[in-house]
């Protein structure tokens, strides 16, 4: 890289900018990312169009080809190296109205940054960009689906990061007062009448005449006693569009057109309607184009992540075991992708708890048990010099000639000994 180039990178790390996200969930629109910025830096500079900056461009898009599995909540530890042009990613599912909170930790000897990208992968579309700068992000889903989670650094960067991804209460409070998700007995989907129709919404379990709060603010839009829910509320979350639906009070204590605050009472628990034979409780649904599970925007007792005590000091490790299962996520309830057998050397990408993910020499993400992985062995080199590949599985005709003096050879696979320097450059050589 020229010093002209060199130049355009340092000045675009030293720019300090303020945190700009998007929520389009909650219709919240600002001005252009911290990424939006640098992509933009990237292309008037030119840099964009260098073999570095065409390199960065296309590890974001193949990052999310085939992206290993994140079973949230998920502690996740990785570094990324000046010398490589790296982005790391993750596909998770998530229902509608869920919200994940995100936190990335960066560590840098500069200012360089990372930025962090969640991506709905039905439509390939950014729903919230943020960088390093942030402390901490939620993302809420607009519908049940498949998301991406990136991060990729800026180029030259070089550090180590901490990712925590957990779940939390989409409504800060439960619409049962003193109560949590731990008093719903009865779930989204449960037969009804004989199978005839299924339970649109949860059911929470409580003494009659305890309190039915707003778990959220908004404005009544109903106040009736009709039909199976018996005497009912419905509240307009006017933030998001929802109507949320309050049945089998025993009173009510609102209006119609009322605006209320989360927090204030809505009525008391009780059993009318068809509820009339059962336990009192307040029957709780959501509806926006149709009603949906309303279980992951009240639940409140999500598990917190727990961080691994995994090193990350070597770059490439070996199956150490006869054989080992590389698996879609960090755990043996995720599907076996294939089987490594001995000594198959595979890149280290991450470390999420007792697991880490890894790269196979072909491209496959995965992950495999730590116990199953050892460091590479190293022997010394006979050869001065030679044409060696950076990677014959994935780009057959990448070689360059060097100088094999600082080298050595860490292990072979197939019709190749791997080979590196002293800076971990890896490399690959045809067998003797």
């Amino acid at each position: 890289m020229n010093r002209f180039i060199k130049s355009i990178l340092f000045n675009l790390i030293l720019i300090s900018v303020l945190v700009s996200c998007k929520r389009q969930t909650l219709g919240v629109f600002s001005g252009k990312s911290d990424k939006e910025r640098y992509l933009n830096h990237l292309t008037k500079s030119g840099i964009d169009q260098t073999i570095m900056g065409k390199k960065w461009l296309e590890a974001g898009a193949i990052s999310l080809e085939n992206p290993a599995h994140l079973d949230i909540p998920a502690s996740v530890r990785g570094a990324f190296k000046s010398k490589s042009v790296q982005a790391n990613a993750w596909q998770l599912s998530l229902q509608k109205g869920a919200t994940l909170k995100v936190v990335l930790r960066w560590e840098s000897q500069d200012s360089s940054r990372v930025f962090l990208d969640i991506i709905e992968a039905k439509t390939m579309l950014e729903e919230l960009t943020a960088t390093s700068l942030d402390s901490m992000i939620e993302f809420e889903a607009a519908e049940t689906g498949l998301f991406f989670i990136r991060i990729q650094p800026e180029l030259l960067a070089e550090g180590n990061y901490d990712l925590v991804v957990e779940f939390k209460s989409t409504y800060a409070i439960f619409p049962v007062q003193g109560k949590t998700s731990a008093a719903i007995q009865s779930f989204w989907g449960v037969d009804r009448d004989g199978g005839r129709r299924s339970h649109e919404g949860i059911d929470i379990f409580a003494e009659r005449g305890t309190p039915v709060v707003a778990p959220v603010s908004g404005v009544i839009g109903s106040v009736k006693e009709t039909g199976i829910g018996g005497k009912q509320v419905w509240l307009r979350d006017t933030q998001r569009g929802w109507n949320l639906y309050f049945a089998h009070l025993d009173s009510q204590t609102v209006s119609i057109r009322e605006r209320v605050i989360a927090g204030d009472t809505l009525g008391f628990v009780g059993n009318t309607g068809n509820a009339i034979t059962t336990s009192p409780h307040l029957h709780f649904g959501i509806y926006s184009s149709g009603a949906f599970d309303p279980y992951p925007v009240v639940k409140d007792n999500y598990t917190k992540a727990v961080a691994g005590d995994l090193t990350l000091e070597h770059k490439m490790m070996v199956v150490s075991g006869s054989s080992a299962n590389l698996r879609q996520g960090p755990s043996t309830k995720f599907e076996s992708l294939l089987q490594l057998e001995a000594t198959t050397p595979v890149w280290i990408e991450s470390a999420v708890g007792e697991w880490y993910q890894v790269r196979t020499l072909t491209g496959m993400q995965g992950f495999l048990y730590a116990s199953l992985l050892s460091a590479t062995d190293t022997t010394a080199i006979s050869e001065s010099d030679s044409y060696v590949f950076r990677n014959p599985f994935s780009t057959p005709t990448d070689s360059i000639y060097l100088a094999l003096d600082n080298f050595v050879k860490i292990g072979s696979h197939l019709d190749f000994d791997l080979i590196m320097d002293q800076d971990e450059n890896l490399y690959f050589i045809p067998s003797r």
